[in-house]
C-alpha cells in the first residue's frame, strides 16, 4: 500500500495498537499483519505508535485544555482516576462534547503522523 491521504486517514482512525512500518526503497506501508513481512525488517521503519496509552492521554490532555474552565476541570479530574480513559470518555458524553473530541482526536493524531512523515522524507501520494 502505498502512502495516501486515505490510508493515512485509516491509520489515524485505526484505535488498535496495530503496527504499520514503511518500507524505505518503496514508500510502501505493511503491517505486522502480512504474512512474512518481517521476515526481512532491513529496510522497514516503524510508523509512530498513535494510539498507545500515553499518546492518547497525552491528547485527552491536549482536549481538556482547549475547554472551558468548568468542563477543562471536569476532565482533568477524570484523567486523574483510576479509571481515566474510561471515566474521560463518560465524562464526554455527559458533556455532549463526544463529536468534538473525535475530531480534535483525529486532527491531533494526523498532523503526528504527518510530521513523522516530513522527517523521514516520506511523500503522500
Amino acid at each position: 500500500m502505498q502512502i495516501t491521504d486515505k490510508l493515512i486517514d485509516n491509520i489515524v482512525a485505526d484505535d488498535s495498537e496495530a503496527e504499520y512500518r514503511v518500507r524505505i526503497a518503496t514508500g510502501e506501508v505493511v503491517t505486522k499483519y502480512e504474512r512474512g513481512v518481517y521476515d526481512d525488517a532491513e529496510g522497514l521503519l516503524a510508523l509512530p505508535g498513535l494510539s498507545t496509552y500515553e499518546n492518547v492521554r497525552s491528547i485527552m490532555n491536549q482536549f481538556a485544555e482547549t475547554l472551558e474552565p468548568s468542563a477543562q476541570h471536569l476532565l482533568m479530574n477524570e484523567l486523574g482516576t483510576d479509571r481515566p480513559v474510561r471515566e474521560f470518555k463518560d465524562a464526554l458524553y455527559n458533556l455532549n462534547l463526544w463529536k468534538e473530541w473525535l475530531a480534535f482526536k483525529h486532527r491531533v493524531k494526523r498532523e503526528q503522523l504527518e510530521a513523522w512523515l516530513n522527517e523521514h522524507q516520506l511523500r503522500v501520494h
